[in-house]
């Protein structure tokens, strides 16, 4: 034996670099390699999807939180489901995710505590007015899907 190396912790990015390095699923999470996509990273608070399609966020410090409500959630990730997880963020301390329904074309916003658990919803704004573009700015994303960010010029 020449040297040993290591002693990363299971859900770490470098134990999910040496699962793909060996296509070994070391931590027994049934995916080799991050289990994490990310759905949007504006802000202070990337917006995360594990294997699985749970939401989670990614603060400033690396380290993942599931995103929880009292009836379980997933993300949903095309423009054709019903409801569609936007972005996370942090706005003047307060935990947030944006949603957009597009089957009903309006956009939603969940207040979450510390921990990123469900404390109430705001919203049901219709596209194409200033409380959506002030969302939008906000979130640093495109709600209504006009091309624009914010209100229209």
């Amino acid at each position: 034996m020449q040297s040993t190396s290591g002693f990363d912790g299971f859900n770490t990015p470098a134990a999910w670099a040496l699962e793909t390095s060996f296509q070994v699923d070391g931590n027994k999470d049934g995916i080799i390699g991050n289990p994490y996509s990310t759905l949007e990273a504006q802000g202070n608070t990337k917006l995360l999807r594990r294997g699985d399609g749970l939401a989670f966020v990614e603060t400033g410090a690396g380290t993942q939180q599931e995103i929880s409500a009292p009836w379980g959630i997933s993300t949903t990730g095309s423009d054709s489901s019903e409801w569609q997880m936007l972005a996370a963020e942090t706005i003047t301390g307060v935990n947030q995710v944006l949603w957009r329904n597009n089957t009903a074309s309006f956009l939603n916003v969940w207040n979450l505590d510390a921990n990123w658990n469900l404390q109430s919803t705001s919203g049901f704004d219709g596209f194409n007015r200033p409380a959506v573009w002030a969302l939008e700015t906000s979130f640093q994303v495109d709600g209504n899907k006009d091309g624009i960010i914010g209100a229209p010029v």
